[in-house]
């Protein structure tokens, strides 16, 4: 099947949307590397490969960065032959490379820029404030973008580098998940944490929390699930957000809020410590 057969449901637009969230947020895939290996990805299944991007989706974190990493190596080896192609040598599979190439770039202009237009500009901006951090700490971070980059730019930044090369990857944890970034100055971290609670039986997993809110209000600082007791599963987690204004847009006014995510209900309010609840009686 040629890629412009390939039909972009609003079920594969979700999915992508849930695989770019997990590539950047949570495993920590630069956000034009992640374009690539989904719009790879698009393409394998364009080809014939049914349902592949559902059952990538449903692996969990570990799995998904194995594939992703996979992934990043065959499209560091695309670049390459590009870049080798220019020399007489005969490239045996050089008509499987440029048909992979050309289903990348096809899928990154007719599926990616638009499906993740929204999520695309919260990803560069955390990028541009670790790329910013780790400029005034160190001198090895060279070649990276400029501070302000535009999605168009992205695009193309990620079109063009089929002609050079660059990539980076990381992992991340099952039980807390934590990013090192500036905090809002003077708030408390009690004044910027939520206190959530799940049904009995049916838990969240950190990451699971971390793919919901950092996907709907793009700001999370640390999560942390309580640990079980078995038999039973954890009852509720504690999610810490950057900036405090963040917990106020998630209770939108009010003491307590209500999200079902993936068929499971949550129930959030702001985490009040224990020696404020003292203090009240």
């Amino acid at each position: 099947m040629a890629p412009g057969e390939f039909s972009a449901t609003s079920a594969m637009h979700m999915i992508v949307h849930q695989l770019f969230t997990r590539l950047v947020f949570t495993l920590q895939f630069e956000s034009s590397l992640s374009m690539e290996i989904i719009s790879f990805w698009l393409w394998l299944e364009g080809i014939g490969h049914a349902d592949f991007l559902a059952s990538i989706d449903s692996l969990d974190n570990y799995r998904l960065h194995s594939i992703a990493s996979a992934a990043k190596m065959f499209i560091e080896a695309l670049r390459l032959r590009s870049i080798q192609s220019n020399h007489r040598s005969v490239d045996a599979g050089g008509y499987f490379r440029k048909e992979a190439v050309k289903g990348i770039v096809f899928y990154l202009n007719n599926v990616c820029h638009s499906v993740l237009q929204d999520i695309l500009e919260v990803a560069t901006a955390k990028e541009n404030i670790y790329r910013h951090a780790n400029q005034a700490q160190q001198q090895y971070v060279k070649g990276k973008a400029t501070m302000t980059m535009s999605t168009k730019d992205l695009l193309s930044k990620i079109k063009a580098s089929f002609t050079s090369a660059r990539s980076h990857g990381e992992g991340s944890s099952s039980r807390s998940i934590m990013i090192q970034m500036p905090q809002q100055p003077n708030v408390p971290r009690d004044e910027r944490t939520l206190f959530v609670t799940f049904s009995n039986g049916y838990p969240f997993t950190a990451d699971e929390l971390y793919e919901f809110f950092i996907a709907n209000f793009g700001d999370v600082e640390v999560i942390s699930v309580q640990e079980p007791v078995a038999p039973k599963p954890p009852l509720y987690a504690h999610i810490t957000f950057y900036s405090q204004d963040t917990l106020f847009r998630v209770l939108a006014g009010h003491p307590r809020v209500k999200f079902v995510i993936r068929g499971k209900h949550l129930w959030a309010r702001k985490f009040v410590p224990k020696r404020k609840k003292a203090h009240n009686f």
